[in-house]
């Protein structure tokens, strides 16, 4: 009970002035390797690194990413998936419950107040630490900031050269400093996880959806698609797929993303062979090989017409891709078809044995001590992961120069009004996991299942505003620097964005660096120098 109260203390603390390093306290020293090195596997403590799933609901798995091994992909139930979120449904409410059951729909989550039923899953894991496992979620970022805009070139520029782009590079340097994933690790905690392993990415280029400027949609789906094949690079994933329909331009955005990171990494390639059909509106194979010794394959795919129509949806991508690479492990094509799915290799359906799904805007953050962790789980267990799901927050310091020149200030958060001007970073274990300063933030612990930026805050109950929880302020706030007094501009600018208030702003160092504050759900972490560890509620 002691240690209850003491643990309850330092979250309210964290609370009440979130991002403020004086409050995070402890040790940088992560207790992973330790937990590898001196437990066997079946005595990894894990109920101090998952969320108790209790704590969960439905909608806190959401984040259309999962992980999962060959066996329980294989047991998706494709033809059942209607629309594009049931991808991520249908293995949240497969998992088992606690009695061997199925989950069924229980845990259904209202989108604007936040209530939920408890969802209880076995099967379904999150860590309680969210830089273990979790994903950038930008397109609805940068949508909120215009960058989509015909006329908003200086914004859709920022966020492929002022983060995108740098974000590449960054990968760049650190696979150059570490060249392969495994050797992030010790010989005892090595992982062949990675390179066994496929992540599908469900593509579709953003200038075919009506009303994007085409010239903005181009450039970001390049960009954002090539971001997202970097952060699998990093991992180590031994193929990428990226699965698409026939949609104008689709093709020659995966061209342009190949080609994007066949420029910034070393010893990589990109090929493309003409059919022999005489159809020239594609090539038969479009693929990139990245690193050293090629050791990360890329592919398009182009989806058939019965894998994503439903009822519901003209073109699920998600059920495509899945659906084709079930036939693909099912060794239900032709050889040349085969090998553009799963590669050309005689062992090669049998060779991949974990699946990752995900969309092209996503940044994946992990840490290489992670991936064993990941693999046991995975193997000896049948578990699935879901990553938490990181919200960017439109925040004026991450604009250009001269931004008020083309971004109408109602569209992001002032840098100078308190919290949201406290900004804490958490640093990458990627980067400095050998060289971890006493000051560094490394950790960012689960706050549980309250949500107050969709229920209460302030003892107020919320009301739902009619879009997104975390964009109720937008775009009705104004930037401080009016006829108003500076006092009166800050209360206006609180007011707007009192869902926010309760949230830390951060920035994940080893990501785009992009300042996130919570889940897109409305899930809130705690950034700490003290290793995470899951309280039973």
């Amino acid at each position: 009970i002691v240690c209850l109260v003491v643990w309850y203390q330092l979250q309210r603390s964290l609370l009440e002035s979130p991002p403020n390093l004086s409050i995070i306290i402890g040790s940088p020293n992560s207790p992973t390797n330790d937990l590898l090195i001196n437990n066997k596997p079946a005595d990894i403590p894990w109920k101090r690194l998952l969320i108790p799933p209790q704590d969960l609901g439905r909608m806190d798995y959401f984040s259309d990413s999962w992980l999962m091994n060959r066996e329980r992909f294989l047991q998706i139930n494709v033809e059942s998936i209607e629309t594009v979120e049931d991808a991520c449904f249908q293995v949240i409410d497969d998992g088992d419950d606690e009695d061997g059951n199925k989950g069924g729909a229980a845990g259904q989550e209202d989108h604007n107040n936040g209530q939920q039923q408890q969802h209880k899953k076995t099967r379904n894991k999150m860590f309680v630490d969210w830089t273990d496992f979790s994903v950038e979620h930008l397109s609805k970022w940068w949508k909120n900031l215009q960058a989509l805009s015909h006329s908003n070139s200086g914004m859709a520029d920022q966020v492929v050269h002022g983060i995108l782009k740098p974000y590449i590079y960054k990968v760049r340097d650190v696979v150059k400093l570490q060249p392969a994933a495994s050797s992030f690790k010790d010989d005892s905690t090595a992982s062949p996880f990675p390179n066994q392993a496929i992540a599908m990415i469900a593509f579709q280029s953003y200038e075919s959806v009506p009303s994007v400027g085409p010239e903005r949609g181009r450039q970001l789906t390049a960009y954002s698609l090539a971001a997202t094949i970097a952060s699998l690079y990093q991992v180590g994933f031994g193929r990428i797929v990226v699965g698409g329909y026939k949609h104008p331009g689709d093709l020659d955005r995966v061209q342009e993303a190949f080609t994007v990171l066949e420029s910034i990494f070393d010893n990589s390639s990109v090929y493309s062979s003409a059919r022999q059909d005489g159809d020239h509106s594609e090539p038969k194979e479009l693929s990139l090989a990245i690193g050293r010794d090629n050791n990360t394959q890329v592919a398009y795919v182009r989806l058939e017409d019965s894998w994503v129509h439903t009822k519901r949806v003209t073109a699920n991508i998600p059920r495509g891709i899945l659906m084709g690479m079930q036939k693909a492990l099912k060794n239900e094509f032709p050889p040349d078809e085969q090998a553009t799915w799963i590669g050309s290799s005689s062992s090669s359906s049998q060779s991949w044995q974990y699946f990752y799904l995900t969309e092209p805007d996503t940044i994946l953050n992990t840490k290489p001590e992670i991936l064993s962790l990941l693999q046991i789980g995975l193997d000896q267990h049948g578990w699935v992961f879901f990553p938490h799901r990181w919200q960017p927050i439109p925040h004026e310091a991450d604009l250009p120069i001269h931004y008020d020149s083309f971004l109408s200030p109602n569209r992001y958060i002032p840098k100078t009004v308190a919290p949201f001007s406290n900004i804490t970073n958490i640093q990458s274990p990627w980067w400095n996991k050998t060289n971890a300063m006493i000051h560094d933030v490394l950790y960012c612990c689960d706050g549980g299942k309250d949500k107050p930026g969709r229920t209460e805050a302030f003892g107020t109950k919320m009301k739902p505003c009619g879009k997104w929880w975390w964009a109720c302020g937008f775009p009705s706030v104004a930037k401080p620097g009016g006829t108003s007094s500076p006092k009166q501009q800050q209360q206006e600018v609180l007011e707007g964005h009192k869902r926010l208030v309760p949230y830390p702003m951060m920035r994940l160092q080893g990501g785009t660096s992009v300042i996130v504050a919570a889940s897109e759900m409305g899930r809130r972490c705690l950034p700490s120098r003290i290793a995470c560890r899951a309280v039973p509620v």
